[in-house]
C-alpha cells in the first residue's frame, strides 16, 4: 500500500475530475450524432450487413470503422442512459491514470514521479474538452497509444498487436506508428541496445507495414475520399502555422514544468532510459502528423504530450536533489495543479448549467412544437452544429421527426401560425432580438428558460 500511495493518489484524483461530468445529459455537439449513427448500425448489424460499418464515412475522407465500432458497443449495451455512457467516460481516464503511472513506474521505479507524471496529464487544461465530451476520439486513442508503450516495455507481443491494429482502424493519425515504429528501430540501433531488443522492434515494425498496408488497401477498395480530408494541408506554410500554434499552447501551459525539467533533462541526457527517448520521438512524430490539420485544436494534444511526460518528471525528480532548487520546484508544481484545479472548477461550472439548460430547451421544443410546426433559429453560420444535432434529439428522445429546424432570415423568412423563433447566445445571434420583434408585428415571446434561451411564437 505505501509502495504505490502515489497510485492512490492519482486515482483519487482522476475520479475526483470525472465525477462532475456525469451531471451533463446529451450534449448537443457530436453526441446526437454519436447515437444516431450507433443506431443506424444497429439497423444494418441486424440486417446482416456488417461490411456497411466500413462504408460508413466513405463520402467524408474519413476511415475509422472501430471508432464507430465503440459507439455502437456502449449504445447497444448501455442505451440512451448518458449516465451510464459517463461512467464508461471516466472509467476510460482511470485506464490512462493507471498506465501512466505503471509506465512511469517502470522507467524510474518510483511512486512518486509515475505519480507526478499522471498529474501533468489530467491538469493540461487545453485538453479539458475532452474530459466532458462524449464524442472526441482523443481519450480512448491515447489509452491504446499508453498500451502500445507498455506493450512494448514488457514485450507482451500478444496486446501489442491487438492495440496496434485496433489503433490503425479507431484514428486516422495513426499512420503515425509505422514511422514511429522505424523510429524505435532506428534508436535502438544508435543507443546499441541488445540484439534481443533490436530483433524484437524489427518485428513490430513489419507488423506495423503490414497492418498500413492492409488499411491503405482497403481504403482504396472502397473508394474513401471527399470534403473532410482537403483539411490536412501538406505545405510548409501549414507547417509552420501549426507548429507555432501547438508549440504556444504546450509552452504556455506546461512553461517551468516543462523548461526547467528539459534543462535538467540535456544536462543528464546520456543516463537517460531507452523509453524516454522512445517518447520523445513519439512527441515529436505524432505532433509532425498533427501540425498540418487545419484546424489546431488543444483536444487533439492527449495523445501527443504523453510523450513529454518521463522527460518532465524525470527533470523534475531531479530537481528535487537540488536544496536550494527544491522549494522553488515544489511550487512550480503546486501552482500548476492549483490553477488547473480553479479551471476545471470554473469549467464545470460552466458547461453544466449550460448543457442541462439546452436539454430543458429541447424537451420544451418536443412538448410545444406544433404537429408539422417550423422552428427558426436566429444564427449565424457558427451555429450550424446545434441546428444538425436538435433536430436528431427531438426524434431520438422525444420521437419528434416532424419538426422542421431551419435559420431565420429577416427578407426571406415567412412565418406561419404556431411557428416558433428562438433565439440563442449574443455570440450566435444573427440578428437583434428587438429587430426580430419590431419586422415580425405578430410575434409575441412566450418563453424565456434563462438568460440564454428567448422563444416567440406566430400569433394567428
Amino acid at each position: 500500500m505505501k509502495k504505490h500511495f502515489g497510485l492512490i493518489i492519482l486515482l483519487a484524483v482522476t475520479i475526483l475530475i470525472m465525477i462532475p461530468q456525469l451531471k451533463i445529459p446529451w450534449m448537443l455537439i457530436d453526441d446526437g450524432e454519436s447515437l444516431r449513427v450507433a443506431t443506424e448500425i444497429d439497423h444494418h448489424f441486424s440486417a446482416g450487413n456488417v461490411e456497411w460499418l466500413f462504408n460508413l464515412e466513405k463520402d467524408s475522407g474519413r476511415f475509422r470503422p472501430l471508432y464507430w465500432g465503440f459507439n455502437y458497443l456502449t449504445y447497444k449495451t448501455l442505451g440512451f442512459n448518458s449516465v451510464a455512457h459517463r461512467l464508461v467516460h471516466l472509467f476510460i481516464y482511470v485506464l490512462i491514470a493507471l498506465l501512466i503511472y505503471k509506465i512511469i513506474y517502470e522507467i524510474t521505479n518510483k511512486s512518486f514521479p509515475a505519480m507526478l507524471g499522471g498529474l501533468f496529464f489530467l491538469f493540461f487544461d487545453p485538453s479539458r474538452e475532452n474530459f466532458y465530451r462524449l464524442g472526441t476520439a482523443e481519450p480512448i486513442f491515447t489509452l491504446l497509444v499508453l498500451s502500445i508503450f507498455y506493450s512494448l516495455m514488457r514485450k507482451n507481443k500478444k496486446t501489442l498487436l491487438i492495440v496496434t491494429t485496433i489503433a490503425y482502424f479507431y484514428k486516422e493519425t495513426s499512420v503515425v506508428l509505422m514511422i514511429f515504429s522505424l523510429g524505435l528501430l532506428l534508436l535502438s540501433l544508435v543507443l546499441k541496445q541488445t540484439k534481443k531488443q533490436r530483433k524484437f522492434l524489427f518485428q513490430y515494425l513489419i507488423f506495423n507495414i503490414i497492418i498500413l498496408v492492409i488499411q491503405r488497401l482497403i481504403i482504396i477498395k472502397l473508394g474513401i475520399g471527399g470534403w473532410y480530408s482537403q483539411y490536412y494541408v501538406l505545405s510548409i506554410s501549414q507547417f509552420f502555422h501549426g507548429s507555432w500554434f501547438y508549440f504556444k499552447t504546450i509552452l504556455q501551459q506546461y512553461n517551468l514544468l516543462l523548461l526547467i525539467p528539459a534543462l535538467m533533462f540535456v544536462l543528464n541526457i546520456k543516463k537517460q532510459n531507452f523509453w524516454v527517448y522512445g517518447f520523445l520521438m513519439w512527441f515529436i512524430l505524432s505532433l509532425s502528423v498533427q501540425v498540418f490539420w487545419v484546424f489546431g485544436m488543444g483536444r487533439y494534444l492527449p495523445p501527443i504530450i504523453i510523450g513529454l511526460l518521463p522527460m518532465m518528471v524525470i527533470g523534475a525528480v531531479k530537481l528535487f536533489k537540488y536544496r536550494k532548487l527544491r522549494i522553488v520546484s515544489a511550487l512550480v508544481i503546486i501552482y500548476f495543479i492549483a490553477t488547473n484545479s480553479i479551471k476545471f472548477v470554473g469549467m464545470y461550472r460552466q458547461v453544466i448549467p449550460g448543457e442541462i439548460s439546452s436539454a430543458i430547451f429541447v424537451e420544451y421544443l418536443a412538448k410545444n412544437t406544433v404537429k408539422n410546426g417550423n422552428v427558426y433559429f436566429n444564427f449565424t453560420d457558427g451555429g450550424v452544429e446545434y441546428l444538425y444535432e436538435i433536430p436528431i434529439h427531438l426524434n431520438l428522445f422525444y420521437h419528434r421527426t416532424d419538426i422542421k429546424i431551419k435559420y431565420f432570415n429577416l427578407e426571406k423568412t415567412k412565418l406561419e401560425s404556431g411557428d416558433l423563433v428562438i433565439n440563442w447566445r449574443p455570440v450566435l445571434q444573427k440578428y437583434t432580438w428587438n429587430t426580430i420583434l419590431t419586422s415580425q408585428p405578430k410575434l409575441k415571446v412566450i418563453q424565456k428558460i434563462n438568460p440564454d434561451w428567448q422563444i416567440a411564437i406566430e400569433k394567428n
